[in-house]
């Protein structure tokens, strides 16, 4: 795509590609970096993404930020699953006095993650799987 075949290995070279290609051209390349397998572009979309409030998210953003964190997440990266798992938990309301069977679902996404993440010793998910655990019942 776009004619740039070299690797993307490090932030230079997609800060390069930026300088050189513009954000929008060089952003479909990082794309399709990333959903070729590439975990660092993988993790720069999806870490770009997470910068943008909740609140401002539109739905084709929230997908693109599923997509790429999760992307990144099945590739092993901790930081990204425990990313992954805190994006499925803010997608519940917590105004409500009962969860629903979505609130449920989003939950138990986040506990999957979470205990990805605490398998490799990620601090911050081993901490979060307790209250997800709390929140689901079963402690």
């Amino acid at each position: 795509m776009f004619g740039f075949k070299k690797n993307i290995t490090t932030i230079s070279d997609i800060q390069n590609l930026i300088i050189k290609n513009g954000q929008t051209s060089a952003g479909e390349i990082i794309r399709d970096h990333a959903i070729n397998g590439n975990l660092l572009c993988q993790k720069f979309l999806s870490g770009a993404a997470l910068q943008i409030p909740k609140e401002k998210r539109t739905s084709k953003l929230k997908k693109d930020i599923e997509l790429f964190t999760k992307l990144a997440a099945e590739n092993g990266d901790p930081e990204s699953q425990f990313n992954l798992a805190l994006f499925y938990t803010q997608e519940v309301d917590p105004s409500k006095n009962t969860f629903s069977e979505q609130d449920i679902a989003f939950l138990s996404k986040a506990k999957y993650w979470h205990e990805q993440a605490a398998s490799r010793g990620f601090a911050p998910s081993i901490r979060s799987l307790k209250n997800i655990k709390i929140a689901l019942g079963e402690v």
